[in-house]
């Protein structure tokens, strides 16, 4: 029998997995070179493909949504702070010549 904390842990393993799968780490390391890199991270709410959640008790799709976000985010600026730490002095050296 699958109880409802087993659904919610099935969920946040789902999103987690998901959300690695459906997040670019190179796209977010390039946003972070940017100037304003680490605010476009905090700024996008993520939103789960509609795939994952089709024919999902309500439960299920709350959990998931939760978790899906926070690794997301997580990923997101794991990657951009590391862009920036690359970026960050190239653009000083550029700006300095």
């Amino acid at each position: 029998m699958v109880t409802a904390q087993d659904s919610t842990f099935k969920a946040c393993v789902d999103a987690r997995m998901t959300a690695q799968e459906e997040t670019s780490a190179t796209e977010w390391f390039f946003t972070g070179c940017t100037p304003n890199g680490v605010a476009i991270v905090t700024n996008d709410v993520p939103q789960p493909p509609a795939w994952a959640l089709m024919g999902k008790d309500r439960e299920y799709v709350d959990r998931f949504i939760e978790c899906y976000q926070a690794e997301v985010l997580t990923i997101r600026k794991r990657w951009a702070q590391i862009g920036c730490l690359f970026g960050f002095p190239f653009q000083i050296f550029c700006n300095s010549r």
